[in-house]
């Protein structure tokens, strides 16, 4: 690089210098990682990076002794310790230890909700409230693809009998039990189903002298 120049000490052109050496190495990314190829522009990035692949953890938590690669993460583990929650809300006046904590909050306030369900459109604040909605798709398509193969993975410990739905294992097994959830008022016969119930009860509905027929006490 041409050395520009400047005052009579050479004080400025070297200053001048100095920024278009960064300015290039910001352009060009020239600190290479040997073990991922990564580049960056500046030497102490490349150092900071480096330390992922090596496992080195040289900053120390004096309270409990847990280990970070990285300065920064240091003082933010220390904030458990302390307490301190440098960061709040200026709507509700909530404090928070981590900046992103304040602003997935901050979309309360503002009704923002960035994560996207991409099956149904349906949309959430938070990638942990998208996650979960996304689960009830999954758990919906392989049930309904049970209709189509056969498929049914729950079975009976009691007698083998094999369901397509967990629920309905559920509902076959209180015929096991004897004893039915779903007792009814009148004569204290107990059922496993509630449709059971609600169709034994038309009889003492049948029974009952003025009462209206087809419709359960």
């Amino acid at each position: 690089v041409t050395q520009l120049t400047g005052g009579p000490d050479g004080d400025e052109g070297l200053g001048d210098e100095t920024s278009l050496v960064i300015h290039h190495q910001a352009e060009e990314k020239a600190f290479l990682c040997i073990l991922c190829g990564k580049s960056f522009s500046q030497q102490p990035s490349l150092t900071r990076h480096q330390k992922n692949h090596t496992g080195e953890r040289g900053f120390i938590c004096p309270e409990c002794g847990k280990s970070f690669s990285l300065k920064h993460n240091l003082i933010i583990h220390q904030r458990i310790h302390t307490g301190e929650r440098p960061y709040q809300c200026a709507q509700c006046n909530k404090r928070f230890s981590l900046k992103q904590n304040l602003l997935t909050h901050q979309r309360i306030h503002t009704g923002e909700k960035p994560h996207q369900c991409p099956d149904c459109g349906k949309r959430f604040r938070e990638p942990r409230f998208l996650l979960n909605h996304r689960r009830t798709h999954a758990s919906g398509l392989a049930t309904h693809r049970r209709t189509h193969t056969g498929e049914r993975p729950f079975s009976c410990p009691q007698c083998g009998k094999s369901f397509s739905q967990k629920g309905s294992l559920k509902i076959h097994q209180r015929t096991h039990g004897g004893q039915g959830p779903f007792s009814c008022a009148e004569c204290g016969k107990s059922f496993a189903q509630k449709v059971n119930l609600t169709a034994h009860q038309r009889v003492h509905a049948a029974e009952t002298p003025g009462a209206p027929q087809g419709r359960a006490l």
